[in-house]
């Protein structure tokens, strides 16, 4: 970090704690105990998310590690990390294959034996192929034999073109498209999802999309004004620092990079309860 940041940092944390007094802590209470609900909500089955990239060397890695880790240690039950991104975020992550005649896993130990957990003993990791057009079989296999094992279920995709993410959009609950934090980033992005939402309307189960704005560099933000389901990650010296060896833990970033990774993560959780509240009230000769 340079000494501009180290300089400035205490400030801005001094700033945090004036502005969280003086705009009323009852408030910030409740949000917190708000999004504190809607993250540990019970869910009837696991919670499947699909990162995408819409430009490369946007964060998705460490977006998509740090709401994994946010997921898992505030629900307290085991979570799984699919890389599928253009390259390996960690190369010491375990590589899924299919091994032909294996006895596919029937407990929860034997599934998370098959993957690199992590210190945590909450978080797995697995390297797939990347996806960046048709989805890899490995990750069919892996949604197969260890999906239920786990309670979320987050893929870091590559760069997709639109028919692609069509074409596996019912097996999640949410898709995250990940722009940049400038202007013309997140209105291609918001074109994009407006463009997405008539076919995605025709796909027996519906996923959530969602935009994550993430802004890769200090200083100000000149964006339009975000809509719902709509998410700044404003720019953090800590998670600047992340290396794929070294991953700060959320509670170790600046507070409000964690209050937003919060509520993206919320909104993960949430997708899940629609997804499957509109698949159920569909009549069965639809689905």
């Amino acid at each position: 970090m340079s000494r501009h940041a180290l300089r400035h940092r205490p400030t801005r944390r001094l700033l945090d704690a004036t502005c969280l007094l003086l705009t009323g802590a009852a408030t910030s209470r409740a949000q917190t105990q708000d999004l504190g609900l809607r993250l540990r909500r019970v869910l009837p089955l696991a919670c499947r998310s699909l990162i995408i990239p819409s430009v490369p060397r946007v964060g998705t890695s460490t977006l998509s590690i740090q709401l994994a880790a946010l997921l898992t240690r505030t629900r307290g039950l085991p979570g799984l990390l699919l890389d599928a991104s253009e390259n390996p975020y960690d190369p010491s992550t375990p590589t899924w294959s299919a091994r032909p005649g294996a006895r596919p896993p029937t407990t929860a130990a034997q599934a998370h034996a098959l993957v690199g957990i992590t210190d945590d003993n909450l978080l797995g990791r697995l390297r797939l192929p990347a996806w960046r057009d048709e989805r890899p079989p490995q990750w069919d296999d892996v949604r197969t034999h260890l999906f239920r094992f786990h309670d979320t279920v987050l893929t870091e995709a590559a760069l997709m073109h639109d028919a692609h993410l069509l074409a596996s959009a019912h097996h999640v609950h949410s898709v995250v498209l990940v722009s940049r934090a400038t202007r013309a980033d997140v209105e291609a992005t918001r074109r994009r999802i407006a463009a997405l939402a008539a076919p995605l309307a025709q796909v027996p189960r519906r996923p959530r999309l969602l935009h994550a704005v993430v802004a890769t560099e200090p200083g100000s933000v000149l964006i339009p004004r975000l809509r719902k389901h709509e998410t700044l990650i404003p720019f953090d010296s800590v998670l600047a620092r992340t290396t794929a060896t070294r991953t700060p833990a959320p509670g170790f970033i600046e507070r409000p990079t964690g209050l937003a990774l919060t509520r993206l993560a919320a909104d993960i959780v949430d997708a899940v309860d629609v997804v499957e509240a509109v698949d159920a009230a569909r009549p069965q000769g639809n689905s």
